[in-house]
């Protein structure tokens, strides 16, 4: 591992040279001057005259560049230049697992000896944050798992299992009211002394156990084991049993105060069925395939209501539930779907699932900018590195699922897809960007908040930032069972 990170920090990315003279005194120069004006000028002029002060680095750079012919790196990913169209020919799968990996190692570099990561990073200030987020932890692992799995490096293995041996701290049986009734459930908890806020009441959410139980089965997976088959399952009971008659679950719940929330997530039922999904391919059981159902068709419902709005997004784009219908697709059947149809509606079928996610992802990528600046963005403004990324998970995981029934679609979406990745690799640190910022920890390789610069929280740090920059550059496809199924008994669902 320490010999692959230093073969990626030694590098700079074609159209950088490699020339020390020019990588390092040009930053070097700026961060002197930078430290100048932090001592000279008043606070509310400091932040505009840093954004001129690295614009003119880059652009010095840029000009001392263009008088040198840099020796070409074969494994490094081309530059990304604003003038880029979607014409441009498609990111090779050489290139996508080289910007994952960076991603990986700067994962790796920043996990505590605790199994937490540094959550998120102010590069500005060179400020480590003290809040945590355990659904962005497990989420983490899960990215670590599918880069273990593209690569084989053990390190990725290594840290994914130490996240989760932190993660099953949180794991905890706690009191739940279903129906009125307490009954004593698995969850993951958002535990006041990790999290940061000041509130003292114990919260559980949904979307904590679907991802933990993602998690968790990620990582026997990768190992081989049946080490969390029990808290896995457990965790999948607690979602069985706060699914609702609707199919939707409850989001949200107050230990302390006994009290379920009226908050309802659009991202955690996703979550959810992806997680129920994994579940079902690891350790199938009839009450898991009856609640898979019924989720899906829940979110498939709001899928054709956003398909009937005319390309205008009514809510963001749930990318989980298209991941979620890649992961349950082996499993729904065309008799159980129908029942749950609405009176009165077209009869839902695999088929019918299918078309209307593949409509969904369509008016997605119509917000696809094809020139200017932010070419690549879904969404003029949308310039967010985990907004664009988890786009193209979603995308990525329906056009593999429809891959047999619509092959069009290799052709008609990577283009876009390509464009995308261009764009989301642009919001990713690099060496220079590490002596330029010249911060107390290792920032190349990861992914900053936003692809382009919008104001100084771009340059934030976060973990999910780089976790769903992975899932989308590798475009993993779900694990393969391992495991022995399982006949344990799940818990009943409550009543709305």
């Amino acid at each position: 591992m320490k010999e692959y990170s230093s073969e990626l920090s030694s590098k700079a990315l074609p159209g950088r040279t490699s020339n020390p003279s020019v990588v390092g005194s040009i930053p070097t120069r700026g961060a002197m001057l930078m430290h100048l004006i932090s001592l000279s000028l008043p606070m509310t002029l400091r932040a505009t005259a840093y954004i001129l002060i690295a614009w003119l680095c880059c652009h010095v750079m840029m000009a001392e560049e263009a008088n040198q012919t840099p020796e070409p790196v074969a494994q490094d990913l081309p530059a990304a230049e604003s003038s880029v169209s979607v014409e441009e020919s498609l990111l090779s799968a050489e290139e996508r697992l080289l910007a994952a990996r960076k991603a990986g190692d700067s994962l790796v570099a920043h996990l505590k000896s605790n199994g937490q990561f540094i959550y998120r990073f102010d590069v500005k200030r060179n400020l480590e944050r003290n809040d945590y987020n355990m659904l962005r932890h497990s989420g983490t692992i899960y990215a670590l798992c599918q880069l273990y799995e593209a690569t084989q490096h053990e390190a990725y293995r290594e840290t994914a299992i130490k996240a989760a041996e932190f993660l099953l701290t949180q794991v905890r049986t706690v009191p739940i009211n279903i129906n009125g009734e307490a009954r004593e459930l698995t969850v993951v908890v958002s535990d006041n002394e990790i999290n940061g806020r000041r509130q003292s009441n114990l919260i559980v959410k949904a979307g904590g156990a679907a991802l933990g139980l993602v998690a968790l089965l990620y990582t026997d997976h990768i190992r081989g084991t049946t080490t969390y088959q029990t808290q896995a399952q457990a965790l999948g009971q607690f979602l069985v049993a706060i699914q609702m008659p609707s199919g939707n679950i409850l989001s949200k719940y107050d230990v302390d105060r006994e009290k379920w929330s009226e908050w309802q997530s659009d991202y955690y039922p996703g979550e959810a069925l992806v997680a129920l999904g994994l579940l079902q391919r690891t350790y199938p059981h009839a009450e898991v395939e009856d609640a898979i159902h019924k989720l899906m068709i829940y979110l498939a419902n709001r899928w054709h209501l956003e398909n009937e709005s005319g390309g205008k997004r009514i809510k963001a784009c749930d990318h989980w539930s298209l991941i979620a219908l890649e992961m349950c697709w082996p499993h729904f059947k065309d008799e159980k779907l129908a029942p749950l149809t609405s009176p009165g509606k077209d009869v839902w079928t695999r088929d019918r699932l299918l078309k209307e996610a593949i409509h969904y992802c369509r008016d997605e990528l119509n917000f696809l900018v094809k020139e200017g600046e932010q070419t690549g963005a879904l969404g003029t403004g949308n310039l967010g590195i985990a907004a664009n990324s988890t786009r193209l998970e979603g995308i990525q995981a329906v056009k593999r699922t429809a891959r047999l029934a619509t092959p069009d679609l290799l052709s008609e979406w990577e283009q876009s897809i390509s464009s995308c990745l261009r764009f989301i690799i642009r919001g990713q640190f690099t060496a220079v960007d590490q002596d330029l910022y010249n911060t107390s920890i290792p920032i190349a390789g990861s992914f900053k908040r936003d692809a382009l610069m919008r104001n100084l929280r771009s340059l934030e740090i976060r973990i999910d930032y780089a976790q769903h920059a992975i899932s989308a550059l590798l475009n993993p496809s779900p694990p393969k069972p391992n495991k022995l199924p399982s006949q344990d008994v799940l818990p009943t669902q409550p009543t709305e």
